[in-house]
């Protein structure tokens, strides 16, 4: 790195950690970034798709419009054909786990590419039509952990938020996409993530109104009701400008879900369920670009961890890690400059199979190409 990039660096890690005043946690280190090459055309999206190789599956958009796929196997990219407009979602379902990666047409309809659950080298379904008509970029999660569910999200022209499901267990069939009836016109891209150590699973969006809105799903049936997330800190002039990012966490007092966005002041905000209700957004201070990517530890309930991961002004990637109820504060990960929200995802098992739990996180450099960190186990 040159002398101007690590100047840069040093003064963006001074600037987010003198805004983020929380005490430290216990952190998980990082690597590096690291040069996974390709010519990519979006931010990738990763999740927890390669479990013979303790290792992520990272789903982008090449600069010739199709879909790739790498999941650190050696293999590099799959390219897996279409012509896609934005941005894909890749999730993991089943309890022998596969993949999915669901994409937006140049029709502006849904279509998903389903891996087989072959480990090693698995072989995928080809476009599976969904239907529906996208003004968003899709949005999956599977159902954990024994589920064969997957559920995808978009935002229909009307601006509301609708969802469609697996209906035969291996993703081959799917429902129709149906609206949540949340209430109110949602903007950004939505969010969606499977409730850990029970089959169920929370969906969200943002509204033109400046709220965040969501809905639970039990595994059989959604909530009547939305949950809605007032965005209303102490300055009440700052409002969300980003995609939503939610993860669910374990442990204490049970089930709780951390959503994160970016407020229109540049920093860094989360708000935690922990019982029926949201409190409101609290700032993590920073001062970022983009959307956030929160992902949460799968393999310890009764410890609750989560990092969320942003992009700082100086195009840096930073994580923030979340430890039993206490934020890290920003921490810097070298290796690259980066040119888009990054994706993150605790992928379990971890490296040579290991049981501990490890944290995946993709980004787009300035030249285009997919870099990834990945976290050593926890302490």
């Amino acid at each position: 790195m040159s002398h101007i990039g690590k100047t840069v660096l040093s003064v963006t890690a001074i600037t987010l950690a003198i805004l983020c005043k929380l005490t430290p946690a216990q952190a998980q280190v990082f690597s590096a970034l690291q040069d996974q090459r390709g010519v990519l055309g979006s931010d990738p999206n990763c999740t927890n798709g390669n479990a013979l190789h303790g290792a992520a599956t990272c789903g982008v958009v090449g600069v010739d419009g199709a879909l790739y796929v790498n999941r650190f196997d050696g293999s590099g990219f799959t390219n897996l054909g279409g012509i896609v407009i934005g941005k894909p979602s890749c999730t993991q379902f089943g309890p022998n786990p596969q993949a999915l990666c669901a994409v937006v047409g140049t029709d502006a309809s849904v279509f998903v590419n389903v891996s087989s659950r072959v480990p090693g080298n698995p072989s995928w379904s080809g476009f599976l039509p969904l239907g529906g008509v996208s003004i968003s970029d899709p949005v999956c999660t599977g159902l954990l952990p024994s589920s064969n569910q997957a559920i995808c999200a978009i935002i229909r022209p009307n601006g509301s938020l609708a969802v469609a499901m697996t209906s035969d267990g291996a993703g081959q069939k799917w429902t129709t996409f149906a609206d949540l009836n949340l209430g109110g016109t949602h903007k950004f891209n939505p969010t969606c993530t499977a409730v850990i150590n029970f089959v169920g699973a929370l969906c969200g969006a943002v509204t033109t109104a400046g709220d965040f809105r969501v809905k639970f799903f039990n595994g059989t049936t959604w909530d009547p009701n939305p949950t809605i997330v007032t965005f209303a800190p102490a300055n009440s002039n700052i409002s969300i400008m980003s995609d939503p990012s939610c993860t669910f966490v374990t442990g204490g007092n049970g089930q709780q879900a951390i959503c994160a966005v970016r407020g229109s002041d540049s920093a860094l905000y989360v708000a935690q369920l922990n019982g029926p209700f949201f409190p409101q957004f609290q700032s993590l201070g920073g001062v970022i670009v983009g959307a956030p990517s929160c992902t949460s530890e799968i393999a310890s309930p009764g410890n609750p961890k989560a990092v969320c991961a942003v992009r700082g002004i100086f195009n840096e990637l930073f994580v923030n890690q979340y430890n039993n109820g206490t934020w890290s504060g920003f921490q810097p990960i070298p290796g690259a400059i980066i040119n888009g929200d990054p994706s993150c995802r605790w992928v379990l098992p971890g490296p040579g199979g290991s049981s501990l739990a490890v944290v995946w996180c993709g980004v787009k450099s300035t030249a285009s190409e997919l870099w990834v960190t990945v976290s050593s186990p926890p302490m």
